[in-house]
């Protein structure tokens, strides 16, 4: 189980060394200019379960597998829940560290361009506005 989340992490490592924070900016930056930042975060559903999680905490690391003589050995009730822990910690630790990157590059955003008022919902070319 190590082998497979030292490799997990070795991936995220090179795709971030590829990419670089570049999605993360073109994202943010695309939602900042078109004023669609709080219609974002309304829908997202991370932060949803972000909150939730700050909320109610619940443990997200997977139940133990005692062993021992099998009358003191305890079964895991919910599998299905137990498979999707690793899953869900590590979406919310993806979150967390993105989120401080957003409120970054938001800062930066902030100080150089003006916010909208009203977030753009349509395309109207300006040669069909004059008509």
């Amino acid at each position: 189980m190590k082998n497979n989340t030292n490799n997990n992490d070795n991936n995220k490592n090179k795709m971030k060394a590829y990419f670089g924070d570049g999605w993360l900016w073109a994202g943010t930056t695309i939602l900042y200019l078109t004023g669609l930042t709080h219609r974002y975060r309304l829908l997202d559903p991370t932060i949803y379960l972000d909150k939730l999680q700050r909320l109610y905490p619940a443990d997200l690391n997977p139940a133990p597998k005692t062993k021992g003589p099998f009358w003191k050995t305890k079964e895991v009730t919910d599998t299905v829940m137990e498979g999707y822990k690793p899953f869900v910690r590590g979406l919310l630790q993806g979150w967390q560290d993105m989120e401080k990157n957003i409120d970054l590059i938001t800062a930066v955003l902030e100080s150089h361009f003006k916010t909208l008022q009203q977030p753009i919902d349509r395309f109207s070319p300006q040669w069909q506005e004059d008509k």
